[in-house]
């Protein structure tokens, strides 16, 4: 929103309205004091401020003219066709036109399933969209969280499973199963954490100047470090107490 827009009681979200309400009106649960009208204003200025900001680095990082699979995985929600507000485009493609390019996308996996063909899966989308079987489905699954907290994400997967019993709904159920599973591993970026944990703790760090230095010298000179292990190991047996890296046995 604009920032002229921005008035002491605009709304900004459920942690914010409770961290107001409990620290204004001779309130204080934080510290300080109660915060007055035209303090409240201010501090939902700097949030505002804040939000822009956070949007703008996720532009940067996340460029929309990247997000085509994003917007292309959107298809797969059933509440986009069997919801109360059915969408027929996403953004300027038509919903068969995203399944085909999904398709496209995956063509190559799909290929590997002898049971299903890429035009089964369309013609099975569109079965999908008037199904009755499907709309009774989601609206008895999804009902009871109508304008209430969020339903559990995990619930997309038991609709799925559940119209595998459906011949005619069988291949696109299928299909939105794959792409519900393919792209959410996250093992490279866990492994990614794991190695910084390993370079960077509490107690011990190895992103010092002369440290990352050195990594860099015995990166580009050194030895590989399966060369260098099976040298250490043939060293320290030849050599034993004479070798460079012995250490004598300490007794605490």
């Amino acid at each position: 929103m604009r920032k002229r827009d921005v008035k002491h009681d605009t709304p900004f979200g459920a942690f914010a309205n409770k961290f107001i309400s409990e620290n204004s009106e001779g309130r204080v649960k934080s510290h300080g004091s109660s915060l007055l009208p035209s303090e409240i204003k201010d501090m939902k200025l700097l949030w505002r401020d804040l939000i822009e900001h956070c949007i703008e680095q996720l532009d940067v990082r996340f460029p929309p003219d990247n997000l085509a699979m994003f917007e292309l995985l959107q298809v797969v929600d059933p509440s986009l066709t069997l919801g109360p507000f059915p969408r027929h485009l996403i953004g300027e493609k038509s919903l068969d036109d995203c399944v085909l390019e999904l398709l496209h996308i995956f063509e190559l996996p799909l290929h590997f399933v002898d049971k299903i063909q890429a035009e089964e899966v369309l013609n099975s989308f569109i079965t999908f969209r008037g199904s009755e079987f499907a709309k009774q489905l989601y609206s008895t699954m999804y009902k009871r969280h109508r304008g209430k907290a969020a339903h559990d994400p995990s619930m997309i997967y038991k609709f799925y499973y559940a119209c595998l019993e459906k011949p005619a709904l069988m291949p696109w159920a299928f299909f939105s199963l794959y792409m519900l599973v393919f792209p959410t591993g996250n093992a490279i970026s866990e492994r990614g954490f794991s190695a910084m944990g390993a370079a960077k703790s509490k107690g011990r760090s190895e992103l010092s100047v002369k440290q990352v230095m050195a990594y860099m010298v015995i990166g580009f000179n050194g030895p590989s470090l399966k060369d260098f292990a099976d040298m250490v190991d043939t060293e320290s047996k030849t050599f034993q107490k004479q070798w460079w890296g012995y250490q004598s046995p300490t007794n605490f």
